[in-house]
């Protein structure tokens, strides 16, 4: 809006327009089992590079850019890089062998890439 040269004349045009713009990123519950799968397959790998495999296989998959207000009144959001989501990812039996340095490392990880990432707690049906 900025970039093609919009000007609002008061504070609260300005304020509207923007509340209606902001989106956050959104996915399905079944996330949680697309990531897991991901660090199982990458689990050897180095770090190079595998923030753009993330990027590629599962954001710009799964992830869906939704308004921000419409998404709450849809549902409840929930933050992907919280700490709570985050270990409760590893308590699942496909990550279990992990050393607890690998844990320690996907889990940092994890916490970078999946900022302004949430989950909508509903049905997939009318997720779009």
């Amino acid at each position: 809006v900025l970039a093609v040269g919009y000007m609002a004349e008061s504070r609260v045009e300005a304020q509207r327009v923007f509340r209606k713009i902001y989106a956050v990123l959104v996915v399905e519950n079944s996330f949680k089992e697309k990531i897991a799968e991901f660090i199982k397959k990458y689990a050897d790998r180095a770090g190079r590079g595998l923030y753009v495999l993330f990027k590629k296989e599962l954001l710009n998959r799964y992830a869906v850019p939704k308004n921000l207000y419409k998404a709450q009144e849809e549902g409840e959001l929930k933050s992907l890089a919280d700490r709570d989501f985050i270990e409760s990812l590893f308590e699942s039996n496909e990550l279990k062998g992990l050393s607890g340095r690998e844990k320690e490392l996907w889990q940092k990880r994890l916490k970078r890439w999946l900022q302004g990432v949430y989950i909508l707690q509903r049905s997939s049906e009318s997720f779009v």
